[in-house]
């Protein structure tokens, strides 16, 4: 992958809103659909078992995407999503017992369909990208269902991460955000298998 280092700036209005609610590493249910939002994305479905670990010591904060419950677009754009992924319509639950290393009570009666995920790393094999020492954090494994894209969900999810990054304990000066390789962009014949259209480079 590639990464671009991202100031902070002033952020963008944008009309969609998300939840994020961290990912459990304990449960099969969160790793079994994590693992199948990967394979949807394309990539690194086989990481999944090291983020597992890296979840649990505090190297990555996997959080879900899902849409508000108060949102009255919300139950049409899941139906969109699981007209497409059946096997997401069943609904998970908040268990994750901790966040970025740090206990957390889950709520455990909330359940929610998430329609994609995202991370916030404080490790990277390059420190040049990810350096908690220096407050330097890394956006990550991030996918949105490609159903949904286009509606400013993943710019919502991007603002979200960066407001977490900013406050305390982290107290972000900057972000290192990974985008698609320019390896994977003109490997048309596997976009195609995936039955979607090769990303645009930017």
């Amino acid at each position: 992958m590639t990464e671009d280092t991202v100031q902070f700036e002033e952020k963008r209005n944008v009309s969609a809103k998300v939840v994020l609610i961290p990912w459990d590493p304990e449960s099969a249910e969160h790793v079994e659909r994590l693992y199948n939002q990967r394979v949807a994305c394309g990539w690194n479905s086989l990481m999944v078992e090291k983020w597992r670990e890296m979840q649990r010591e505090g190297k990555k904060a996997i959080n879900w995407i899902v849409l508000p419950e108060d949102d009255p677009t919300t139950d049409a754009k899941i139906a969109q999503h699981v007209a497409q992924w059946p096997d997401e319509r069943t609904p998970l639950f908040d268990t994750a017992v901790s966040l970025r290393g740090v206990p957390r009570v889950p709520s455990k009666s909330l359940s929610f369909v998430p329609i994609g995920h995202i991370s916030l790393d404080s490790e990277n094999r390059d420190p040049t990208l990810a350096n908690e020492r220096e407050h330097l954090y890394c956006i990550a494994t991030f996918f949105i269902s490609p159903t949904l894209q286009s509606h400013g969900i993943g710019r919502a999810a991007m603002d979200t991460v960066e407001s977490m990054a900013q406050e305390a304990p982290l107290l972000a000066k900057a972000l290192a955000l990974n985008t698609v390789a320019k390896e994977h962009d003109n490997d048309t014949e596997k976009w195609i298998a995936y039955g979607r259209d090769p990303p645009k480079v930017c």
